[in-house]
């Protein structure tokens, strides 16, 4: 599957069209066909590194926000089912409440990564 990914070095000008494997549903998990994203300042930023460490490690598929179609659900599955079209969490790991470091890092686009993708897995 193709993807647009920052690999090399952190610039604009590595930013490139990658071959990845198409990856599988487990347990609890949906395949989305991604069908948009919406750019932030944020996705501005972090082709620059500009968070630093928390930026995440290289190669890296940014972009935080958009929305994709559900094309397979993993086993036990319940909140959505194929042809859902969702709108992924921002921060995986963050339901409610105040946020801590592990919530706080596990945001979409950089250092998780992000919808630029034809395909991707996520927690339903």
């Amino acid at each position: 599957m193709k993807v647009f990914q920052i690999q090399d070095d952190w610039s604009m000008d590595h930013l490139t069209i990658a071959e990845r494997d198409q990856p599988e549903p487990g347990p609890g998990e949906v395949l989305l066909r991604m069908k948009a994203a919406s750019l932030n300042f944020r996705d501005l930023v972090v082709p620059m590194r500009g968070y630093g460490s928390f930026t995440g490690t290289l190669p890296l598929v940014p972009i935080s926000d958009g929305v994709g179609e559900v094309v397979q659900v993993g086993a036990g599955v319940s909140r959505v089912e194929t042809g859902d079209l969702v709108c992924p969490m921002f921060m995986q790991k963050w339901i409610a409440g105040e946020p801590d470091m592990t919530q706080l890092t596990s945001t979409l686009g950089a250092p998780i990564d992000g919808v630029m993708q034809e395909y991707m897995v996520l927690s339903e």
